[in-house]
């Protein structure tokens, strides 16, 4: 499993760069970001279970550490690219699917990997949210940095949040960082 593991393109993840249409201060990789992705779902599962939720750890932290897999296949398609039209938007999935297939992840790689692309779940939804609240953290650090592209991401960010119903349980956090990214106070945080 070691030596098959190693000639996996997963391990180039740690390589493959975002954000690769805009000026930035610090490169991330995806390897970085889903890092990120992980360690908020992860908080954010402890905090609605403390509140009295019923939210899977297990499953959230899963989908979490997968969710980006794909672009060690195909890169990071930047965000206004890839939402620009819903048929781009499909042909991308569909084709970044066909590639998954075609490397033969192990089945349960394979399995979290395609639950993860999909929404209506709490665990799914916390991973989504955190997919782009990772972004907004990564762009509010830029812009401390002294990035002035930065600012397109966050003037951006507030329409992802609003394109979708989160559910009950992360609808609250999405209500909170909306309050603050619609304040224009997250470079104060």
């Amino acid at each position: 499993m070691v030596r098959e593991f190693m000639q996996t393109p997963w391990t180039r993840l740690a390589n493959v760069q975002r954000y690769s249409t805009f000026p930035m201060i610090h490169r991330e990789s995806v390897a970085e970001h889903s890092y990120f992705v992980c360690l908020l779902s992860y908080n954010m599962a402890e905090d609605i279970n403390s509140q009295g939720g019923d939210v899977n750890l297990e499953r959230v932290m899963r989908l979490a550490i997968v969710h980006d897999l794909d672009e060690a296949l195909t890169g990071d398609f930047p965000r206004p690219f890839k939402h620009s039209s819903v048929p781009l938007l499909a042909a991308i999935q569909k084709q970044t699917k066909v590639a998954m297939e075609n490397e033969l992840p192990p089945t349960w790689i394979m399995a979290d990997w395609n639950e993860s692309q999909k929404y209506g779940t709490a665990e799914n939804s916390i991973v989504k949210f955190c997919d782009l609240w990772s972004v907004v953290i990564y762009a509010v650090r830029e812009a401390k940095l002294g990035n002035q592209h930065a600012t397109e991401i966050l003037e951006r960010a507030p329409t992802w949040f609003k394109e979708r119903d989160w559910g009950t349980y992360v609808a609250p956090y999405v209500k909170e960082l909306l309050m603050l990214l619609e304040g224009g106070h997250l470079v104060d945080v």
